[in-house]
């Protein structure tokens, strides 16, 4: 059977369009392509007459363009399938997804788009931003909404009176500048990403941001990581964000600005830099990330300030272990002072 039967409504043995997609890809003997088949077959009944029309039509211009059936068109109706069959997308959910199809298929080359139902596929099958073997990172309390972003063109602008008073202000209470996303994305106004590898399940909680299915980028605002991952309190030690970004490709998170809680040990929370990577090590115990660094070098550490020890220093965590690191740099001192008022002094470098 040729492939251009998948766009037609009927071919001569009046197969339906369904039908006619499921025999077609069933011809290919490919495990992937038969199984998409079948599971477009099941979904198209759950598909409203609008939605199959809409399909139909993005077939057709599919073909036009030279779309071949695999990989392209395996990964067009395998994305279709899963929304409906495994996803369980809302109507306005699909009608979305197929409005950000059209403009795709519009505006975006064919290696573009192929991204696009790949990534898009891979979401709604295992409910991830990454589903390569080794590394999931997972999404949950989420809600979302597709959406296609065109680039803003830049304008010129007169102030009279611009605001310079941040030039003065610490480096993390700077503006932070993100990306500008393109094309093709996923809106979450609210999610949880679980970092899953063979070492590490780590969590960042309740977080907001956009992510990007041609660039793999995910540009965050908000949200909390916890020290679990190195065994620690989930309530005792922790990690707010403010805005961030990252390729969803590696187990890998970087936060500039942001400040961390460790009750017990800090009488406030503090500044600093955030760091996780997931890299192989044995235990909880052995872990040396989540990591953090200080901004300041004069934080008030709970056990190391009294009247006759002062400790002058960083606050920094490598896994579960404390050390006096800081972003700036300067070494940490703790003066100790005896009965008779002698002061000895250590210098960590």
């Amino acid at each position: 059977m040729a492939t251009g039967s998948v766009f037609a409504q009927q071919d001569s043995r009046n197969y339906s369009f369904q039908d006619s997609v499921r025999l077609v890809l069933e011809n290919t003997k490919s495990n992937e392509a038969m199984a998409v088949g079948a599971a477009f077959q099941t979904a198209w009944s759950r598909l409203g007459p609008d939605q199959q029309l809409i399909i139909r039509r993005q077939s057709q211009l599919m073909k036009k363009k030279g779309y071949k059936l695999r990989p392209y068109m395996v990964n067009y109706f395998g994305a279709l399938a899963s929304a409906v069959t495994i996803e369980n997308a809302t109507p306005s959910q699909l009608n979305d997804y197929l409005s950000v199809s059209e403009k795709v298929l519009a505006n975006e080359n064919l290696n573009q788009a192929n991204i696009f139902f790949q990534t898009s596929k891979d979401f709604f099958e295992y409910h991830a931003l990454n589903a390569l073997k080794g590394f999931t990172l997972k999404v949950s309390n989420d809600e979302y909404r597709f959406d296609y972003l065109i680039p803003q063109v830049d304008t010129l602008q007169t102030y009279t009176e611009p605001d310079t008073s941040y030039y003065n202000q610490p480096s993390w209470q700077q503006p932070i500048y993100q990306p500008e996303l393109s094309g093709a994305v996923i809106k979450f106004s609210r999610l949880t990403l679980n970092f899953i590898t063979p070492y590490d399940s780590a969590f960042l909680n309740n977080t907001s941001g956009v992510f990007s299915l041609r660039d793999k980028l995910f540009v965050g605002e908000g949200g909390r990581f916890d020290w679990t991952p190195a065994g620690l309190s989930s309530d005792s030690v922790f990690y707010d964000l403010t805005k961030y970004n990252f390729k969803t490709t590696q187990p890998v998170l970087l936060a500039q600005q942001g400040k961390l809680t460790y009750r017990g040990k800090l009488r406030s929370s503090i500044p600093g830099v955030f760091e996780f990577r997931s890299i192989n090590h044995k235990s909880k115990q052995t872990a040396s990330f989540p990591r953090f660094r200080s901004y300041e070098a004069n934080i008030n550490i709970i056990g190391l300030s009294s009247d006759k020890l002062k400790y002058t220093g960083g606050f920094g965590l490598q896994g579960k272990y404390i050390n006096s690191n800081s972003v700036e740099g300067f070494p940490a001192t703790l003066e100790v002072s005896d009965a008779s008022n002698k002061k000895f002094k250590a210098i960590a470098m």
